[in-house]
């Protein structure tokens, strides 16, 4: 067997568990053959899906024991994708002997594809550069207007209609619009289909009946720095307000700027922590959707790019205890009754972990909330997951460059059947309550800080004072005293 394949395993083993880049993975390997690695494993690891697929659903791959995953994904493709193996081995053994079940599926997936080859079955790194989205901003325009005013640049059979999003058109990448009036006038949103799926989902039933007498207020819980916030207020001109929070002083600013360029009209933006909001105050009374997109590892945006450095697993942790409270506490808001939750992440630990903590946590003996089934038009869907049923993982929906959705992508939507009904005077009680926990929560916290802060004060003081018992006890060297202060000029008075 070639020693690339065991190269290769090694490279995308080391890239799974994040250890860096794929580039640099490549670079500091001893293979004397670096563009050929390259090569392997970059075309490997954008077959990734595919492979998966076909290793789940062929019953000798899926029931086999085979101890190096890489290996088998390597040799996999090239057997597949690439010249074939080569060599004997294990592995080779086994894939001859799956050959037949392989190409049968293969030809399965290219009929149900409608293309003519197993290599049209491959995502393709330049399919993501090919197109870009833009979505109109009706406060202030319309398709048809856009359109008419892009045609002077492209030619028509250029614009496309996006067919899920009816605000949404895709041109060509290589029209640069960065500075045309259409984008600085902000009448159109350089903006993914994956990134408008949030606010869209959200509020399908709205987008797809403006008439609708539904009237309800919307909390974006991380706006900055606002292209789905303003989704958000588009959809729900005349049917309710969205409320923009932002803890960061120069996020929130941008986020204002923004949102009141936008001209929607019923965006309030809110410079406050959404984690410490009231979810009983009188304002957010009638918020029935929130809308979280919390900050995450953003492996989706560049999870193909060779100068990605994957984050730490510790790094991965924090963020994962962050997404976590946000949607728990988007489920105390009484009136709530849909949450979508979503990151730019690829990786199971921020996605549908998060989600089967989530359900876990919100649900007791009565399960109050559930997974809503979101966009039957996306074929992609959740992975396997210890704790999430095969019916939970239909619901939620992924992105992956190369999909045509212009970026890895996650989503979700919590749904349960109503609010919880309380009298004003219950609200003003349970409002004062959370203040009082919020406010003890704090000086809990400062007290902490503060006790920790003189805890090491005393260690400090506690490790100078020993040293200078240490040196006390020390005799004094006088000869070396001596010639320390040879050639120094010593002041009058002064001894050394």
């Amino acid at each position: 067997m070639s020693s690339l394949y065991y190269e290769a395993a090694d490279v995308i083993q080391a890239f799974w568990n994040r250890t860096a880049s794929l580039k640099t993975l490549v670079y500091d390997s001893p293979s004397p053959k670096k563009s050929y690695l390259f090569a392997l494993c970059n075309k490997t690891l954008l077959a990734q899906h595919l492979l998966d697929d076909i290793v789940i659903n062929m019953p000798e791959l899926a029931g086999a024991q085979v101890s190096n995953k890489a290996l088998l994904y390597v040799m996999l493709y090239d057997s597949t994708f690439g010249q074939g193996v080569r060599g004997g081995g294990s592995i080779v053994r086994l894939l001859r002997s799956a050959k037949k079940s392989i190409d049968g599926y293969l030809n399965h997936l290219m009929k149900e594809a409608n293309v003519k080859s197993v290599g049209d079955l491959l995502p393709k790194e330049e399919t993501t550069e090919q197109w870009k989205y833009l979505r109109v901003n009706r406060a202030k325009t319309s398709v048809a207007a856009v359109k008419q005013e892009l045609s002077t640049l492209i030619s028509e059979d250029q614009i496309k209609e996006d067919d899920m999003i009816s605000c949404l058109l895709r041109i060509p990448s290589s029209v640069d619009l960065h500075s045309h009036p259409l984008v600085t006038s902000l009448s159109i949103i350089l903006q993914t289909k994956a990134s408008c799926f949030p606010p869209f989902l959200l509020l399908r039933d709205i987008e797809s009946n403006p008439d609708s007498p539904l009237h309800f207020d919307v909390i974006d819980a991380t706006a900055a720095p606002g292209n789905k916030t303003t989704f958000l207020g588009d959809i729900l001109r005349g049917h309710g307000t969205v409320f923009a929070f932002d803890r960061d002083e120069k996020r929130y600013q941008l986020l204002k700027s923004r949102c009141d360029s936008y001209g929607s009209g019923n965006i309030t933006c809110i410079h406050h922590d959404f984690l410490t909001t009231n979810p009983y105050a009188a304002t957010y009374a009638n918020v029935q959707r929130i809308q979280l997109d919390p900050s995450c590892s953003g492996s989706g945006m560049s999870h193909t790019s060779l100068d990605f450095t994957p984050p730490s697993k510790q790094r991965i942790q924090h963020l994962r205890n962050f997404q976590l409270r946000c949607i728990l506490h988007a489920a105390e808001f009484p009136a709530v009754t849909h949450i979508s939750y979503s990151t730019c992440s690829v990786y199971e630990e921020e996605d549908e972990e998060v989600v089967r903590d989530a359900l876990a946590q919100l649900n007791g003996e009565k399960k109050e909330w559930r997974l809503e089934r979101i966009a039957p038009e996306v074929k992609r869907r959740g992975h396997d997951c210890e704790g999430l049923s095969e019916k939970e993982k239909e619901c939620v929906v992924r992105c992956e460059m190369g999909d045509g959705m212009g970026q890895g992508f996650f989503v979700c939507l919590f749904r349960r059947e109503k609010g919880v009904e309380m009298s004003e005077e219950e609200r003003k009680k349970r409002e004062e309550a959370y203040e009082k926990k919020v406010s003890e929560g704090s000086e809990k916290r400062v007290s902490e800080k503060k006790e920790v802060k003189e805890g090491k004060k005393k260690v400090v003081k506690t490790e100078k004072k020993a040293v200078k018992e240490k040196e006390k006890e020390k005799p004094v060297d006088y000869v070396a005293r001596i010639r320390h202060c040879h050639g120094k000029r010593v002041p009058l008075g002064k001894s050394c």
